[in-house]
C-alpha cells in the first residue's frame, strides 16, 4: 500500500514539474528571458495553384450566369493530352469545344467541313468582346477576374522564383 502511494506522489510530481516547465517562459543562461520568434510560411506552390483554380472557376461560372448566349459559356475539364498520360486544365468556350468536336468526327468521317481554325477566328472576338462588355458592367464579375489575375500573377511569380523559368 506504501508503495502504490509512494508512486502516485511520484506521479503527481513528475506531471505536475511536466505542466509547469511547460507554462514556464524559457531563459538563457543568463536567466534573461529568449526572445519568441513567429515563422510564417508562405503558401505552398500546391495550395497556390489551388486557390489559382477555384478563382478561375469562380469567374467563370459567375459569367456564364451573367452571359445570355450560352456558346460563350466557359466549361473547364481535366483531359489527357494526345499521346500522353500528363493531364492539364482546359477552359474552353462552347463554341470552341463543338467546332473541335465536328472537326474531329469530319475527319473520321472524311467529310469536307469548315476548318477549326476558321470557326474560331470568326467567333473568338465576338467572345472577347461579350467577356470585356460583361466585366465592364458588372462589378462582381469585374473583383472576380481581378483576383483570379491577382493569384495568377501571384503563382507566375513564385514558379519564376522558384524553378527560374516563366513557363507554364
Amino acid at each position: 500500500m506504501m508503495k502504490g502511494r509512494a508512486l502516485s506522489l511520484l506521479l503527481v510530481t513528475l506531471y505536475t514539474g511536466v505542466g509547469l516547465a511547460m507554462e514556464a517562459p524559457a531563459s538563457g543562461a543568463d536567466g534573461q528571458p529568449i526572445e519568441e520568434i513567429t515563422v510564417t510560411g508562405q503558401r505552398s506552390m500546391f495550395e497556390l495553384r489551388l486557390q489559382v483554380q477555384d478563382a478561375e472557376d469562380a469567374m467563370f461560372a459567375l459569367f456564364n450566369e451573367i452571359n445570355t448566349d450560352d456558346q460563350y459559356d466557359v466549361i473547364c475539364t481535366v483531359e489527357t493530352r494526345v499521346f500522353s498520360h500528363v493531364k492539364e486544365r482546359v477552359c474552353l468556350p462552347v463554341y470552341a469545344r463543338d467546332a473541335q468536336l465536328d472537326e474531329a468526327q469530319n475527319m473520321v468521317r472524311g467529310t469536307p467541313a469548315i476548318p477549326l481554325q476558321a470557326t474560331l477566328s470568326y467567333s473568338t472576338p465576338r467572345f472577347t468582346a461579350k467577356f470585356q462588355e460583361l466585366v465592364g458592367s458588372n462589378a462582381e464579375l469585374f473583383s472576380a477576374v481581378a483576383r483570379h489575375y491577382e493569384l495568377k500573377e501571384l503563382w507566375r511569380l513564385r514558379r519564376q522564383t522558384h524553378f527560374g523559368k516563366d513557363d507554364e
